[in-house]
Parts: C-alpha cells; sequence; structure tokens
C-alpha cells in the first residue's frame, strides 16, 4: 500500500470517528485488508485506534479468514475487522468462533451440473 493510500485510508477512519462522535452508535464494524497489519503499517494502525478511543469507543482488531465465517464463500481471503463498543457498556469483545466445516469451490457449484442451460449449436 502506498503512502498517498495509507493517508487516503487514515483519512476516512478520520471521518468514521467523526460520524460515531455525532451518532454514539452503540458499536461499530469496519474492515480492511490483511496489508494493514504489517509492521510498516503499525504507527497508522495505532492513529487508528487511538482515533475511534478519543470517540468514546473501545476498539478490537482481528485477522479473520472469509471462509471460517461466511457460510458458501470457498475464497481464503483474509481481512482485518475493527470492532468497537462505546467505552460505557464495558465490553470486553471476543473473537468470532469460526464454521465448523469449510465450503470449497466444488461444494459451491456442484448443483450447478443440473441446471446448467446448454449454449446453442453452431
Amino acid at each position: 500500500m502506498s503512502l498517498k493510500a495509507l493517508m487516503i485510508q487514515e483519512g476516512n477512519y478520520f471521518i468514521s470517528t467523526h460520524i460515531l462522535k455525532d451518532k454514539k452508535p452503540k458499536f461499530f464494524l469496519t474492515e480492511n485488508v490483511k496489508g494493514m497489519m504489517t509492521k510498516r503499517h503499525n504507527i497508522a494502525v495505532e492513529n487508528i485506534v487511538s482515533q475511534f478511543e478519543k470517540a468514546g469507543y473501545d476498539a478490537f482488531i482481528h485477522l479473520l479468514i472469509a471462509s471460517d465465517y461466511i457460510v458458501c464463500v470457498p475464497q481464503n481471503r483474509k481481512k482485518v475487522f475493527y470492532v468497537g463498543f462505546r467505552k460505557n457498556l464495558n465490553i470486553e469483545f471476543e473473537p468470532f468462533k469460526p464454521y465448523e466445516s469449510k465450503v470449497t469451490f466444488k461444494n459451491a457449484i456442484f448443483d450447478l451440473k443440473d441446471s446448467v442451460i446448454p449454449s446453442l449449436e453452431k
């Protein structure tokens, strides 16, 4: 991620914290790419979390694999989730529990063979 892209990312979170301060929802959930968890972005992540905390939220960061949590999604995409709860709620967030079984690409499209419409013969 370039420095310019990172500044835009932080800017977006800055805008989000203004909304949090104004509307004061009980919680928020936002996501980002796994690259945000690399060492070179530590300062940016600290700034983002600090903004959430200044807005009145306890913020938690978790790296999740989509196929562990979303039914019928045959992909191993890793995403970073920021979860925050208003400080006055005193919620200690625990990571989501993954589903027992994962969906494979084959399982996701297996029934298509029964409903495929053949193309016109040339």
